[in-house]
């Protein structure tokens, strides 16, 4: 969607939101942590209900072409019907497909055509071998 590229691409929650809200959901929305000495957030709780009680986020890398990390439909109910007390979630790296580079720069030209959004693979990091581990036999989550 055009939320998800603009989150990608420049880290802006606007056209996200505006998606979110025109199909009548729920959000919380984080503040910017880049270049700042903490790198995570504490919400308010988030209140699950037996109807709504899937989680998903999403967050640019930055600085990146269209990189992004995140998750989508996360159920905080698991296969017995009871409600996790408790969770972690590491997520992946992904390419959204809308912008051509494989560095960390915000300034690459669009990609045409557009891509499929992809998740990283060994087989799929840029070539410099960012967000692999120090062996480069798998890419670290972030």
């Amino acid at each position: 969607s055009n939320g998800v590229k603009t989150v990608a691409e420049s880290g802006f929650t606007g056209p996200l939101i505006d998606e979110v809200v025109a199909e009548s959901l729920d959000f919380i929305e984080g503040f910017p942590t880049f270049n700042s000495n903490t790198q995570t957030q504490t919400f308010d709780p988030i209140v699950v209900t037996p109807t709504n009680h899937y989680l998903s986020s999403i967050t640019m890398i930055a600085p990146s072409p269209d990189w992004f990390s995140g998750f989508s439909k996360f159920d905080t109910i698991d296969e017995q019907g009871n409600w996790l007390q408790e969770f972690t979630i590491e997520t992946a790296p992904w390419d959204a497909g809308t912008e051509d580079g494989d560095e960390y720069n915000p300034g690459n030209a669009p990609s045409d055509p557009q891509q499929v959004i992809t998740r990283f693979t060994v087989w799929t990091v840029p070539t410099n071998g960012v967000l692999l581990n120090a062996a480069g036999d798998d890419v670290l989550p972030v």
